[in-house]
């Protein structure tokens, strides 16, 4: 049995690095393998990285890792026996009624999407996600994103997703008295 588990991948304890110096400098190099942003590994580093992990580094230390949610959201949709964005719109944005969250966009939804700067007018391409599409490929408006926080804070009591997002805001790992970490959310204790 493998010792890296769901679990581990959604509380950022997998024990995949987090920030590597070494690995930042030779992806300069390395002008053949995409990657997305903020990702330093690709899919096969990543998973050769989990396979050579030790037992004894997973579960013990929180290291946020896109890699680690991005490889969690491929694996799910796997099960699932289809892809990200159809996985995510069958059980979350239809059942929400989030009609305009989605990973590709139409063509009334681009030509809404309001463009990202980065700095004082000074165009940014959107985020593209290609690989690792669970670390945050998803596009959404502030209605649909509204929507889903009403449910998920459990403004609508009644709704059949409260119990689902009541286990993911559960602190599953400790860091301190101060900082938990439940299933994909890092949770601040000292303001609840």
């Amino acid at each position: 049995e493998h010792p890296v588990t769901l679990k581990h991948l959604s509380t950022h304890t997998s024990g995949l690095p987090s920030i590597s110096l070494i690995k930042t400098i030779m992806n300069r190099f390395d002008k053949k393998t995409y990657r997305d942003p903020y990702c330093l590994f690709d899919v096969q580093e990543a998973i050769t990285y989990l396979s050579r992990v030790s037992p004894g580094r997973v579960g013990k230390v929180f290291r946020y890792s896109n890699e680690g949610m991005g490889l969690l959201g491929r694996y799910l949709a796997q099960k699932l026996g289809t892809d990200l964005e159809k996985a995510l719109l069958k059980f979350i944005c239809q059942p929400l009624g989030m009609q305009d969250t989605t990973i590709r966009l139409s063509l009334d939804q681009r030509n809404r999407l309001v463009p990202g700067y980065a700095g004082k007018d000074v165009n940014q391409p959107e985020l593209a996600m290609k690989v690792f599409e669970g670390a945050g490929a998803l596009r959404s408006t502030v209605t649909d994103m509204l929507r889903f926080l009403s449910v998920y804070l459990g403004i609508y009591a009644d709704h059949p997703m409260n119990k689902s997002f009541y286990i993911t805001q559960q602190e599953h790992i400790s860091q301190g008295k101060n900082f938990g970490v439940g299933l994909g959310w890092i949770i601040d204790k000292r303001n609840r």
